[in-house]
Protein backbone atom coordinates (compact mmCIF):
# COMPACT_ATOMS: atom_id res chain seq x y z
CA UNK A 1 0.00 0.00 0.00
CA UNK A 2 1.61 3.23 -1.15
CA UNK A 3 -1.00 5.79 -0.10
CA UNK A 4 0.09 6.41 3.46
CA UNK A 5 3.45 4.83 4.04
CA UNK A 6 4.32 5.90 7.60
CA UNK A 7 8.06 5.81 8.17
CA UNK A 8 9.48 6.19 11.65
CA UNK A 9 6.81 8.57 12.91
CA UNK A 10 7.95 8.44 16.52
CA UNK A 11 10.81 10.73 17.51
CA UNK A 12 12.27 10.73 14.04
CA UNK A 13 15.87 11.92 13.82
CA UNK A 14 17.17 13.35 10.57
CA UNK A 15 20.55 11.75 9.93
CA UNK A 16 23.10 13.88 8.13
CA UNK A 17 25.89 11.86 6.52
CA UNK A 18 26.63 14.59 3.93
CA UNK A 19 29.07 17.48 3.96
CA UNK A 20 26.78 20.19 2.63
CA UNK A 21 26.20 22.10 5.85
CA UNK A 22 23.44 20.60 8.00
CA UNK A 23 25.47 20.40 11.18
CA UNK A 24 23.71 21.11 14.44
CA UNK A 25 20.16 20.33 13.37
CA UNK A 26 17.99 19.16 16.28
CA UNK A 27 16.02 15.92 16.11
CA UNK A 28 12.85 16.21 14.08
CA UNK A 29 9.63 16.12 16.12
CA UNK A 30 6.77 13.70 15.50
CA UNK A 31 4.92 14.72 12.37
CA UNK A 32 1.51 16.19 13.02
CA UNK A 33 -1.62 14.48 11.73
CA UNK A 34 -3.07 16.42 8.82
CA UNK A 35 -6.48 17.92 9.52
CA UNK A 36 -7.84 19.07 6.18
CA UNK A 37 -7.92 18.14 2.53
CA UNK A 38 -5.23 17.78 -0.09
CA UNK A 39 -6.25 19.30 -3.45
CA UNK A 40 -4.44 17.97 -6.51
CA UNK A 41 -4.62 19.06 -10.14
CA UNK A 42 -4.45 15.82 -12.14
CA UNK A 43 -3.91 17.25 -15.59
CA UNK A 44 -3.68 14.21 -17.87
CA UNK A 45 -7.03 13.16 -19.39
CA UNK A 46 -9.39 12.23 -17.88
CA UNK A 47 -8.42 15.50 -16.19
CA UNK A 48 -9.69 16.46 -12.76
CA UNK A 49 -9.02 18.27 -9.51
CA UNK A 50 -9.23 15.81 -6.63
CA UNK A 51 -9.84 16.68 -2.97
CA UNK A 52 -8.74 13.89 -0.64
CA UNK A 53 -8.15 13.25 3.04
CA UNK A 54 -4.49 12.25 3.42
CA UNK A 55 -5.10 10.57 6.78
CA UNK A 56 -7.90 8.22 5.70
CA UNK A 57 -7.47 8.03 1.92
CA UNK A 58 -11.08 9.11 1.44
CA UNK A 59 -11.89 11.02 -1.74
CA UNK A 60 -14.08 13.92 -0.67
CA UNK A 61 -14.71 15.46 -4.08
CA UNK A 62 -13.67 15.23 -7.73
CA UNK A 63 -14.16 17.97 -10.29
CA UNK A 64 -14.03 16.01 -13.56
CA UNK A 65 -13.63 18.28 -16.55
CA UNK A 66 -14.99 15.91 -19.19
CA UNK A 67 -18.21 15.52 -17.17
CA UNK A 68 -18.77 18.89 -15.52
CA UNK A 69 -16.33 21.30 -17.16
CA UNK A 70 -16.92 23.73 -20.02
CA UNK A 71 -19.27 22.31 -22.63
CA UNK A 72 -16.47 22.06 -25.18
CA UNK A 73 -14.63 19.65 -22.85
CA UNK A 74 -17.64 17.34 -22.80
CA UNK A 75 -17.31 16.65 -26.53
CA UNK A 76 -15.75 13.22 -27.21
CA UNK A 77 -13.38 14.56 -29.87
CA UNK A 78 -11.93 17.29 -27.61
CA UNK A 79 -9.16 16.83 -25.03
CA UNK A 80 -8.90 19.12 -21.98
CA UNK A 81 -6.18 19.47 -19.33
CA UNK A 82 -6.42 20.92 -15.81
CA UNK A 83 -3.34 22.92 -14.86
CA UNK A 84 -2.97 25.72 -12.30
CA UNK A 85 -5.76 26.15 -9.71
CA UNK A 86 -6.71 27.56 -6.33
CA UNK A 87 -9.49 26.91 -3.80
CA UNK A 88 -11.68 29.84 -2.72
CA UNK A 89 -14.36 30.20 -0.04
CA UNK A 90 -17.01 32.89 -0.16
CA UNK A 91 -20.06 33.12 2.11
CA UNK A 92 -19.11 29.64 3.40
CA UNK A 93 -19.31 28.12 -0.08
CA UNK A 94 -16.43 26.33 -1.82
CA UNK A 95 -15.23 27.47 -5.24
CA UNK A 96 -12.45 26.38 -7.56
CA UNK A 97 -10.48 28.68 -9.85
CA UNK A 98 -8.88 26.53 -12.55
CA UNK A 99 -6.90 26.96 -15.78
CA UNK A 100 -8.22 24.51 -18.37
CA UNK A 101 -6.50 24.03 -21.71
CA UNK A 102 -8.64 22.86 -24.61
CA UNK A 103 -7.18 20.94 -27.54
CA UNK A 104 -9.71 21.09 -30.36
CA UNK A 105 -8.50 18.90 -33.24
CA UNK A 106 -9.02 21.10 -36.35
CA UNK A 107 -5.91 21.57 -38.48
CA UNK A 108 -3.69 24.53 -37.77
CA UNK A 109 -0.71 25.43 -35.62
CA UNK A 110 -0.65 24.57 -31.94
CA UNK A 111 -1.57 28.08 -30.77
CA UNK A 112 -4.61 28.10 -33.06
CA UNK A 113 -6.07 24.85 -31.81
CA UNK A 114 -4.96 24.91 -28.16
CA UNK A 115 -6.63 27.66 -26.18
CA UNK A 116 -7.26 28.08 -22.48
CA UNK A 117 -10.11 29.03 -20.21
CA UNK A 118 -9.64 30.31 -16.67
CA UNK A 119 -12.83 29.41 -14.87
CA UNK A 120 -14.44 29.71 -11.45
CA UNK A 121 -16.94 27.04 -10.49
CA UNK A 122 -18.90 26.36 -7.35
CA UNK A 123 -18.04 22.92 -6.00
CA UNK A 124 -21.40 21.22 -6.35
CA UNK A 125 -22.60 18.30 -8.45
CA UNK A 126 -23.16 19.35 -11.15
CA UNK A 127 -20.61 22.14 -10.94
CA UNK A 128 -21.97 25.68 -11.27
CA UNK A 129 -19.89 28.12 -13.30
CA UNK A 130 -19.53 31.63 -11.87
CA UNK A 131 -17.31 33.11 -14.57
CA UNK A 132 -14.69 32.23 -17.13
CA UNK A 133 -12.15 34.20 -19.13
CA UNK A 134 -10.96 33.13 -22.57
CA UNK A 135 -10.31 36.35 -24.54
CA UNK A 136 -8.15 39.43 -23.96
CA UNK A 137 -8.70 43.07 -24.90
CA UNK A 138 -5.36 44.84 -25.44
CA UNK A 139 -6.83 48.15 -26.60
CA UNK A 140 -5.96 49.94 -23.37
CA UNK A 141 -2.23 49.16 -23.26
CA UNK A 142 0.68 50.67 -25.14
CA UNK A 143 1.90 48.45 -27.99
CA UNK A 144 -1.26 46.37 -27.58
CA UNK A 145 -1.48 45.79 -31.34
CA UNK A 146 1.84 43.91 -31.15
CA UNK A 147 0.08 41.24 -29.11
CA UNK A 148 -3.44 41.18 -30.55
CA UNK A 149 -4.95 42.77 -33.65
CA UNK A 150 -7.61 45.34 -32.76
CA UNK A 151 -10.98 43.63 -33.11
CA UNK A 152 -14.62 44.62 -33.15
CA UNK A 153 -16.44 44.56 -29.84
CA UNK A 154 -17.73 41.23 -28.60
CA UNK A 155 -16.40 37.70 -28.51
CA UNK A 156 -16.79 36.98 -32.23
CA UNK A 157 -14.37 39.78 -33.04
CA UNK A 158 -11.74 38.49 -30.64
CA UNK A 159 -11.94 35.05 -32.21
CA UNK A 160 -10.58 36.44 -35.49
CA UNK A 161 -7.03 36.61 -34.06
CA UNK A 162 -5.91 33.62 -31.94
CA UNK A 163 -3.46 35.92 -30.16
CA UNK A 164 -6.45 37.62 -28.50
CA UNK A 165 -7.07 34.38 -26.60
CA UNK A 166 -5.04 32.80 -23.81
CA UNK A 167 -3.30 29.63 -24.92
CA UNK A 168 -1.91 26.65 -22.98
CA UNK A 169 -1.99 28.74 -19.81
CA UNK A 170 -0.14 26.88 -17.06
CA UNK A 171 -0.32 29.23 -14.11
CA UNK A 172 -2.21 32.28 -12.88
CA UNK A 173 -2.64 34.24 -9.65
CA UNK A 174 -5.80 36.13 -8.66
CA UNK A 175 -4.66 39.39 -7.08
CA UNK A 176 -7.98 41.23 -6.63
CA UNK A 177 -11.29 39.41 -6.18
CA UNK A 178 -14.53 41.36 -5.86
CA UNK A 179 -17.44 38.96 -6.25
CA UNK A 180 -19.95 41.54 -4.99
CA UNK A 181 -18.95 43.73 -7.97
CA UNK A 182 -18.62 40.86 -10.47
CA UNK A 183 -14.95 41.64 -11.13
CA UNK A 184 -11.73 39.71 -10.73
CA UNK A 185 -8.14 40.69 -11.57
CA UNK A 186 -5.48 38.09 -12.25
CA UNK A 187 -1.92 37.74 -13.48
CA UNK A 188 -1.66 35.04 -16.15
CA UNK A 189 1.27 33.11 -17.62
CA UNK A 190 -0.03 32.95 -21.20
CA UNK A 191 2.38 30.23 -22.19
CA UNK A 192 1.98 29.61 -25.92
CA UNK A 193 1.70 33.32 -26.65
CA UNK A 194 4.96 33.90 -24.77
CA UNK A 195 3.73 36.65 -22.44
CA UNK A 196 2.48 37.48 -18.98
CA UNK A 197 -0.58 39.69 -18.66
CA UNK A 198 -2.57 41.28 -15.89
CA UNK A 199 -6.24 41.23 -16.88
CA UNK A 200 -9.43 42.39 -15.19
CA UNK A 201 -12.63 40.52 -16.00
CA UNK A 202 -16.02 42.14 -15.45
CA UNK A 203 -18.23 39.07 -15.72
CA UNK A 204 -21.52 40.91 -15.56
CA UNK A 205 -23.95 39.34 -18.02
CA UNK A 206 -21.55 36.52 -18.84
CA UNK A 207 -18.70 38.58 -20.33
CA UNK A 208 -15.61 36.40 -21.04
CA UNK A 209 -13.23 39.12 -22.35
CA UNK A 210 -10.61 40.33 -19.88
CA UNK A 211 -9.33 43.90 -20.14
CA UNK A 212 -5.52 43.83 -20.18
CA UNK A 213 -4.03 46.22 -17.61
CA UNK A 214 -0.43 45.57 -18.63
CA UNK A 215 1.50 43.04 -20.66
CA UNK A 216 5.04 41.75 -20.23
CA UNK A 217 6.32 40.19 -23.41
CA UNK A 218 8.22 40.75 -26.63
CA UNK A 219 8.09 44.55 -26.44
CA UNK A 220 10.08 44.51 -23.17
CA UNK A 221 13.85 44.49 -23.91
CA UNK A 222 14.55 42.07 -21.03
CA UNK A 223 12.01 39.48 -22.12
CA UNK A 224 13.58 36.24 -23.42
CA UNK A 225 13.10 35.83 -27.16
CA UNK A 226 11.90 32.23 -26.90
CA UNK A 227 9.99 32.66 -23.64
CA UNK A 228 7.54 29.95 -22.54
CA UNK A 229 6.41 31.11 -19.07
CA UNK A 230 4.63 28.52 -16.94
CA UNK A 231 4.30 30.23 -13.54
CA UNK A 232 4.02 33.77 -12.25
CA UNK A 233 3.89 35.31 -8.78
CA UNK A 234 3.12 38.93 -7.91
CA UNK A 235 4.91 40.02 -4.71
CA UNK A 236 4.08 43.27 -2.86
CA UNK A 237 7.07 44.38 -0.81
CA UNK A 238 5.51 47.56 0.54
CA UNK A 239 7.97 50.45 0.42
CA UNK A 240 10.32 48.35 -1.72
CA UNK A 241 7.72 48.12 -4.46
CA UNK A 242 6.02 45.40 -6.48
CA UNK A 243 7.89 42.42 -7.92
CA UNK A 244 7.03 39.73 -10.42
CA UNK A 245 8.68 36.30 -10.31
CA UNK A 246 8.34 34.44 -13.61
CA UNK A 247 9.29 30.82 -14.26
CA UNK A 248 10.08 29.74 -17.84
CA UNK A 249 10.12 26.06 -18.65
CA UNK A 250 11.99 27.13 -21.76
CA UNK A 251 13.60 30.40 -22.71
CA UNK A 252 15.84 29.10 -25.46
CA UNK A 253 15.64 27.10 -28.68
CA UNK A 254 19.13 25.77 -28.19
CA UNK A 255 18.84 24.01 -25.87
CA UNK A 256 15.07 23.57 -26.07
CA UNK A 257 13.91 23.19 -22.50
CA UNK A 258 16.57 25.59 -21.23
CA UNK A 259 14.50 27.46 -18.66
CA UNK A 260 15.06 29.90 -15.83
CA UNK A 261 13.60 32.11 -13.12
CA UNK A 262 13.43 35.84 -13.72
CA UNK A 263 12.58 38.64 -11.26
CA UNK A 264 11.08 41.96 -12.36
CA UNK A 265 10.33 45.15 -10.42
CA UNK A 266 7.66 47.70 -11.34
CA UNK A 267 9.48 51.00 -12.01
CA UNK A 268 8.31 54.07 -13.95
CA UNK A 269 5.14 52.31 -15.13
CA UNK A 270 6.93 49.28 -16.59
CA UNK A 271 8.50 46.00 -15.53
CA UNK A 272 12.30 46.08 -15.28
CA UNK A 273 14.46 43.00 -14.93
CA UNK A 274 16.32 42.66 -11.62
CA UNK A 275 17.99 39.26 -12.06
CA UNK A 276 17.90 35.86 -13.72
CA UNK A 277 18.66 32.48 -12.25
CA UNK A 278 20.89 30.78 -13.18
CA UNK A 279 23.20 33.74 -13.61
CA UNK A 280 23.77 34.36 -17.36
CA UNK A 281 27.52 34.49 -16.68
CA UNK A 282 27.54 31.00 -15.13
CA UNK A 283 28.84 29.34 -18.29
CA UNK A 284 27.65 27.82 -21.52
CA UNK A 285 23.89 27.23 -21.57
CA UNK A 286 23.14 28.94 -18.23
CA UNK A 287 19.73 27.34 -17.79
CA UNK A 288 17.70 25.00 -15.68
CA UNK A 289 16.25 21.97 -17.45
CA UNK A 290 12.48 22.47 -17.83
CA UNK A 291 11.73 24.12 -14.46
CA UNK A 292 8.20 24.58 -13.11
CA UNK A 293 6.42 26.56 -10.43
CA UNK A 294 9.08 28.88 -9.00
CA UNK A 295 7.72 30.76 -5.99
CA UNK A 296 8.74 32.78 -2.97
CA UNK A 297 7.29 31.11 0.13
CA UNK A 298 7.75 31.54 3.88
CA UNK A 299 8.83 28.75 6.18
CA UNK A 300 5.92 28.56 8.66
CA UNK A 301 8.20 27.54 11.53
CA UNK A 302 11.15 29.94 11.17
CA UNK A 303 9.53 32.75 9.18
CA UNK A 304 12.43 32.63 6.72
CA UNK A 305 11.66 33.25 3.06
CA UNK A 306 12.87 30.87 0.41
CA UNK A 307 12.47 30.56 -3.35
CA UNK A 308 11.60 27.01 -4.34
CA UNK A 309 11.25 25.58 -7.84
CA UNK A 310 10.75 22.18 -9.40
CA UNK A 311 13.81 21.33 -11.49
CA UNK A 312 11.64 18.97 -13.50
CA UNK A 313 14.45 17.46 -15.58
CA UNK A 314 17.34 18.42 -13.34
CA UNK A 315 18.79 14.89 -13.38
CA UNK A 316 17.87 14.02 -16.95
CA UNK A 317 20.58 12.59 -19.16
CA UNK A 318 20.10 15.28 -21.82
CA UNK A 319 18.07 18.41 -22.52
CA UNK A 320 15.25 16.76 -24.42
CA UNK A 321 15.77 13.10 -23.63
CA UNK A 322 12.38 11.42 -24.15
CA UNK A 323 13.34 7.92 -23.07
CA UNK A 324 11.85 7.37 -19.59
CA UNK A 325 15.13 5.77 -18.51
CA UNK A 326 16.78 9.15 -19.02
CA UNK A 327 14.40 11.12 -16.81
CA UNK A 328 15.26 12.48 -13.38
CA UNK A 329 14.20 15.47 -11.28
CA UNK A 330 15.00 17.52 -8.20
CA UNK A 331 13.58 20.35 -6.09
CA UNK A 332 15.73 23.50 -6.05
CA UNK A 333 16.03 26.14 -3.34
CA UNK A 334 17.39 29.70 -3.33
CA UNK A 335 17.82 32.23 -0.53
CA UNK A 336 16.52 35.66 -1.60
CA UNK A 337 18.58 38.77 -0.98
CA UNK A 338 17.81 41.49 1.56
CA UNK A 339 15.79 43.08 -1.23
CA UNK A 340 14.17 41.06 -3.98
CA UNK A 341 16.03 43.29 -6.42
CA UNK A 342 19.25 41.54 -5.34
CA UNK A 343 20.16 38.21 -6.96
CA UNK A 344 19.37 35.17 -4.79
CA UNK A 345 21.90 32.68 -3.50
CA UNK A 346 21.75 29.12 -4.78
CA UNK A 347 21.55 26.50 -2.02
CA UNK A 348 20.81 23.03 -3.41
CA UNK A 349 18.91 20.63 -5.63
CA UNK A 350 17.33 17.96 -3.43
CA UNK A 351 15.47 14.73 -4.10
CA UNK A 352 14.44 11.57 -2.28
CA UNK A 353 15.15 8.02 -3.46
CA UNK A 354 18.31 9.01 -5.34
CA UNK A 355 19.81 5.55 -4.82
CA UNK A 356 16.71 3.70 -6.05
CA UNK A 357 16.11 4.07 -9.82
CA UNK A 358 12.76 2.31 -9.52
CA UNK A 359 11.46 4.86 -7.02
CA UNK A 360 13.31 8.04 -8.01
CA UNK A 361 11.49 11.29 -8.72
CA UNK A 362 11.08 11.51 -12.49
CA UNK A 363 9.34 14.85 -13.21
CA UNK A 364 8.99 17.22 -10.25
CA UNK A 365 6.05 19.64 -10.47
CA UNK A 366 5.33 21.38 -7.15
CA UNK A 367 6.51 21.82 -3.57
CA UNK A 368 4.71 23.42 -0.62
CA UNK A 369 5.13 23.81 3.13
CA UNK A 370 2.56 22.40 5.52
CA UNK A 371 1.72 24.36 8.71
CA UNK A 372 4.10 22.23 10.81
CA UNK A 373 7.00 22.98 8.44
CA UNK A 374 7.03 19.58 6.77
CA UNK A 375 6.86 19.61 2.98
CA UNK A 376 4.87 18.08 0.16
CA UNK A 377 6.82 17.29 -3.00
CA UNK A 378 4.81 16.43 -6.12
CA UNK A 379 6.15 14.04 -8.74
CA UNK A 380 4.27 14.14 -12.04
CA UNK A 381 6.06 10.93 -13.03
CA UNK A 382 7.33 11.76 -16.52
CA UNK A 383 3.96 12.75 -17.85
CA UNK A 384 1.99 9.90 -19.44
CA UNK A 385 4.18 7.32 -21.09
CA UNK A 386 6.38 5.56 -18.55
CA UNK A 387 5.93 3.04 -15.79
CA UNK A 388 6.33 5.39 -12.86
CA UNK A 389 3.32 6.35 -10.76
CA UNK A 390 2.51 9.99 -9.96
CA UNK A 391 2.67 10.61 -6.22
CA UNK A 392 3.12 13.22 -3.53
CA UNK A 393 5.87 12.74 -0.96
CA UNK A 394 5.69 14.27 2.53
CA UNK A 395 9.07 14.93 4.11
CA UNK A 396 10.47 16.24 7.36
CA UNK A 397 12.23 19.59 7.54
CA UNK A 398 15.19 18.22 5.61
CA UNK A 399 16.27 21.68 4.41
CA UNK A 400 16.65 23.16 7.90
CA UNK A 401 20.14 24.57 8.41
CA UNK A 402 21.24 24.25 4.81
CA UNK A 403 24.19 26.38 3.75
CA UNK A 404 24.94 27.77 0.33
CA UNK A 405 27.04 26.11 -2.33
CA UNK A 406 29.45 28.86 -3.34
CA UNK A 407 31.21 26.69 -5.91
CA UNK A 408 28.02 25.64 -7.74
CA UNK A 409 25.88 27.69 -10.10
CA UNK A 410 22.72 25.55 -10.03
CA UNK A 411 22.56 25.36 -13.84
CA UNK A 412 21.86 22.10 -15.64
CA UNK A 413 24.69 20.18 -17.28
CA UNK A 414 24.62 16.62 -18.56
CA UNK A 415 26.98 15.47 -15.79
CA UNK A 416 24.98 17.47 -13.18
CA UNK A 417 28.28 18.85 -11.94
CA UNK A 418 26.89 22.37 -11.35
CA UNK A 419 24.21 21.13 -8.95
CA UNK A 420 24.70 20.97 -5.19
CA UNK A 421 22.87 17.66 -5.16
CA UNK A 422 21.65 16.35 -1.83
CA UNK A 423 19.74 13.17 -1.06
CA UNK A 424 16.68 13.40 1.15
CA UNK A 425 17.23 10.31 3.33
CA UNK A 426 14.66 7.54 3.61
CA UNK A 427 14.13 8.31 7.29
CA UNK A 428 12.97 11.82 6.31
CA UNK A 429 10.09 10.43 4.23
CA UNK A 430 6.91 10.57 6.33
CA UNK A 431 4.24 9.61 3.80
CA UNK A 432 3.75 8.84 0.16
CA UNK A 433 0.35 9.63 -1.36
CA UNK A 434 -0.90 7.88 -4.46
CA UNK A 435 -4.54 8.14 -5.43
CA UNK A 436 -5.11 7.10 -9.02
CA UNK A 437 -3.35 10.17 -10.40
CA UNK A 438 -2.37 10.28 -14.07
CA UNK A 439 -0.17 13.38 -14.05
CA UNK A 440 0.11 15.82 -11.13
CA UNK A 441 0.49 19.51 -11.93
CA UNK A 442 -0.16 21.46 -8.71
CA UNK A 443 -0.91 20.70 -5.07
CA UNK A 444 -2.68 22.83 -2.45
CA UNK A 445 -3.20 22.09 1.24
CA UNK A 446 -6.61 23.14 2.63
CA UNK A 447 -6.72 23.22 6.47
CA UNK A 448 -10.10 22.20 7.84
CA UNK A 449 -10.89 25.75 8.96
CA UNK A 450 -10.66 26.97 5.35
CA UNK A 451 -13.27 24.55 4.00
CA UNK A 452 -16.74 25.74 3.03
CA UNK A 453 -19.99 23.90 3.51
CA UNK A 454 -19.69 21.71 0.39
CA UNK A 455 -16.25 20.27 1.20
CA UNK A 456 -17.02 19.94 4.93
CA UNK A 457 -20.07 17.88 4.08
CA UNK A 458 -18.27 15.82 1.44
CA UNK A 459 -15.41 15.14 3.83
CA UNK A 460 -17.70 13.66 6.49
CA UNK A 461 -19.58 11.49 3.98
CA UNK A 462 -17.07 10.29 1.39
CA UNK A 463 -18.39 7.84 -1.17
CA UNK A 464 -15.09 6.17 -2.06
CA UNK A 465 -11.42 5.94 -1.23
CA UNK A 466 -8.15 6.01 -3.10
CA UNK A 467 -7.44 2.76 -4.98
CA UNK A 468 -5.57 0.27 -2.86
CA UNK A 469 -6.25 1.98 0.46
Amino acid sequence: MRFALKVGMAAMVLCMPWTWGLAGVAPVARAEALDGLLAVSDYTPPAKVRFLDPESGAIAFDYRVEREGPLVCQKPEVVCWTLGFRHVTYHDNDYLDIAITVSDPPAGNLADMTYSIIQRIRLTHPAQEVWHMRFLDFSGVEDGSAYCVESPEGEEGYKTDPRCQIAFTHGFRVIDDRPDENTVTMVVADTLHRRVVQATLDYTEGNTVGRVDWVLGATNPSWPKMALPNAVQMIDEGADGRYLLVTFYSASLRPLGGGMLQMYRWEDEEWREMWRFPDPSAGEDPYLNTPHGGKLITDPVTGERRIWYSHSRGLATDWREMNPEGFGATYGMLIPGQSLSEPPTYVFDAAPFLDDPDDAITFSRDEIYLPDGTMLLADSACETFCRYTPRIVRTTRFASGAVTALDKSGRYTQDHGELNLIAIPDEAILDTYECGFHGIFEVEWLPSETLGTQLRSARTRPKRSCPGW
